[in-house]
């Protein structure tokens, strides 16, 4: 989980790479290029004998009542999380992802892998700006993921956005 002053993750070197997501400073992205691609690359499916999974459906279902009760803690501001085209810039750099959102509320579901992530994103009348909660369940790392692609593709220029917006 990210959050402003404290990263939860055993990756080496990804706690300066990710705080400096936070912060906003695009140079330590750049010095980091190794540990983004770690943080952007889709967790391996899980292996091994267990009972038939219910369907997807059903997973869908079962993650968003989990993620609607989870404990929310303060995150950094995503650039680009707000676009009106984000489903579709999620889907570019994610495949596995599905992206809904509900006025000031995003989910992130990869009912696959059965992890989610819910984001709200509410305007602080004091603090003038948008302030972030994020709760996730699952196998942790989805969060990270979904940071380090908004952050590239903010970085890029938001490549696509003109032509997802006029569709």
């Amino acid at each position: 989980m990210t959050s402003v002053t404290q990263v939860e993750d055993t990756v080496p070197g990804r706690h300066a790479t990710v705080s400096a997501w936070c912060s906003g400073d695009p140079a330590a992205v750049e010095r980091h290029p190794e540990t983004i691609r770690q943080a952007a690359a889709p967790a391996p499916p899980p292996t091994g004998p267990g009972p038939l999974p219910p369907s997807a459906k059903e997973h869908r279902t079962e993650l968003i009542a989990e993620l609607t009760t989870a404990p929310l803690v303060p995150a950094c501001f995503v650039p680009g999380i707000e676009h009106q085209a984000a489903a579709a810039i999620v889907r570019a750099g994610l495949p596995t992802v599905e992206h809904q959102r509900r006025i000031d509320e995003h989910l992130f579901l990869d009912t696959a892998a059965r992890t989610g992530v819910r984001v709200l994103a509410r305007w602080d009348d004091r603090a003038h700006r948008v302030r972030i909660h994020v709760a996730e369940i699952g196998e942790p790392g989805l969060w990270d993921r979904i940071v380090a692609h908004f952050t590239r593709w903010d970085m890029a220029g938001r490549p696509g956005a003109d032509k997802e917006t006029r569709s």
